[in-house]
């Protein structure tokens, strides 16, 4: 049996979406939501809560990442955010937005980005079709790691070296920890989850932080934090069992490069996995780069190396 203990101020319980609400496609379900109010005393918590319920892949939570410039879309049901280096407007990942506002979020966006001069970059989108239709030029230079929690199981033979590691460390008494969101300080949200791993003495080995997506029916692996491989292995194992029986339906584990030391370390959070990503068998997701033309692949990559070391979180 899987040692899971919830430290927390109060009752707690991992969210998850109504069974089988696996994607918001509706306009008048954003009604129903509260928008993320501008000026208000936490921007970025009303932005994760944003990600956390229009996102639709593991990068969406990085709008409410610090340093990034956000862009309010849709009268508030919508966001991007950019990064800027020179001309280029470096953001990550896909517009924020309800499914029936998606499209028109994004002429939105670029409309916004034109009107303060400068050149649009989207790194690791995953639908190229919106922007191929606007004559962006297209190239693939990701995969995102994938985990189906309905089907997740460590028997699985495909994960059979990641089977022997959760066997070991629970031999040894290991016990995972799932905290109040107010013990991890480090974000400025109310919806990032932290876990950590202990020996029997209680002292920490590893800890970890997932944020919310595709309508809070699934986590991202954030960071992820200790020495030894093996319990962190433990760790995030133990993580993606709680949610699969909290009825969540997909994790990710980050975006590996398809061109080794091609902006290898920027797709926010490919720090956190890269070396534990084929233990768990995922699926390989395609992540895409667009740019408004051809010739400016150069240009835009080299900001986004310039975005990566203005931004040493993402």
């Amino acid at each position: 049996m899987v040692n899971v203990r919830h430290v927390t101020k109060r009752q707690h319980r991992i969210s998850a979406a109504p069974s089988g609400s696996r994607r918001i496609s509706q306009v008048d379900a954003a009604s129903r939501e509260h928008r993320p109010a501008v000026g208000v005393a936490d921007p970025l918590g009303s932005h994760a809560r944003l990600a956390a319920r229009f996102g639709r892949t593991g990068l969406a939570p990085t709008i409410a990442t610090k340093g990034l410039t956000i862009v309010e879309l849709a009268d508030g049901f919508g966001a991007a955010a950019y990064v800027r280096r020179g001309r280029w407007a470096v953001t990550p990942g896909d517009v924020v937005a309800p499914d029936g506002l998606a499209d028109s979020a994004l002429s939105e966006y670029l409309d916004v980005v034109s009107q303060r001069g400068l050149w649009p970059v989207f790194l690791a989108i995953s639908d190229p079709q919106p922007f191929r239709r606007r004559a962006f030029a297209m190239s693939k230079i990701r995969e995102e790691a994938v985990i189906d929690l309905t089907t997740f199981d460590v028997t699985d033979p495909r994960r059979a070296a990641l089977r022997q590691v959760v066997e070991r460390e629970r031999a040894a008494g290991l016990t995972v920890r799932h905290h109040d969101q107010t013990h991890h300080k480090q974000h400025a949200d109310d919806v990032t989850d932290f876990w950590d791993v202990v020996d029997r003495n209680g002292t920490a080995l590893a800890s970890c932080t997932w944020r919310p997506y595709l309508g809070s029916s699934a986590r991202v692996l954030d960071d992820v934090l200790g020495g030894r491989e093996g319990p962190k292995s433990y760790l995030l194992a133990t993580c993606l069992e709680q949610y699969r029986a909290a009825g969540l339906i997909q994790a990710s584990l980050g975006r590996a490069p398809l061109e080794r030391g091609l902006l290898a370390d920027w797709a926010y959070p490919s720090r956190s996995l890269l070396s534990y990503q084929r233990q768990f068998a995922p699926c390989w997701e395609r992540r895409w780069l667009a740019v408004p033309a051809a010739w400016q692949r150069p240009f835009a990559r080299a900001a986004i190396r310039g975005a990566n070391e203005s931004l040493a979180m993402v």
